[in-house]
C-alpha cells in the first residue's frame, strides 16, 4: 500500500512509518522529498551512527515466493547505505530481520532498485523494511516506487 509514497498525513506516508502494526521494525527519522522517481514524492531515510529502518504497516501474507524492490538514490551529497528486507510479526512482536543477500551499500546519485526474493513456506504476517544501516555514517537517501509481488 502507497509504495509510491504519493499519500501523506502528519508528515508520514500512508502505510509506512510506526502505524501500530508493525511492532518496533520502524525506528528511521523520515521526510518527504519532492525529488521522486515517479509521481511528486518519495521519502527520506536518515541516517545514524546505529542501523535505522523505515517499515511498512503489516501485512498476513498466504505462502509462496515473493519479489519485494524499491528504488534508491542519494539525497545530497553523501550517501546512506541501503539493505532491504522484511520481519516476520508473532503475537505483535518483531521476529529475527531477514534481509537480502547483497550487503548493505552506498545509494548512488541515480534512482536504482534494490530487489530481494523470498519464499513465506506458511502464511505469515510481515513488514517489509528499508535500512539505512549504520556503515552509512548518518547520511540519509530516497526511497520510492516500493512493490511486492507474488510470484
Amino acid at each position: 500500500a502507497n509504495g509510491s509514497f504519493e499519500e501523506w498525513n502528519g508528515g508520514i506516508p500512508t502505510a509506512w512509518g510506526n502505524d501500530g502494526s508493525n511492532a518496533t521494525a520502524h525506528n528511521a527519522t523520515i521526510t518527504q522529498s519532492t525529488e521522486a522517481y515517479e509521481g511528486s514524492y518519495a521519502v527520506v531515510v536518515n541516517g545514524d551512527k546505529a542501523n535505522k529502518r523505515l517499515a511498512s504497516k503489516s501485512y498476513t501474507l498466504p505462502a509462496g515466493t515473493y519479489t519485494y524492490t524499491i528504488y534508491v538514490k542519494t539525497n545530497g551529497g553523501d550517501a546512506g547505505h541501503c539493505r532491504i528486507g522484511y520481519v516476520p510479526i508473532t503475537d505483535g512482536k518483531s521476529g529475527s530481520y531477514i534481509y537480502e543477500d547483497a550487503a548493505a551499500s552506498a545509494a548512488t546519485d541515480n534512482w536504482t532498485a534494490r530487489t530481494m526474493e523470498f519464499t513465506l513456506t506458511e502464511e505469515t504476517t510481515i513488514v517489509l523494511v528499508v535500512m539505512n544501516n549504520k556503515a552509512g555514517n548518518g547520511a540519509s537517501f530516497l526511497v520510492d516506487n516500493a512493490t511486492l509481488v507474488k510470484k
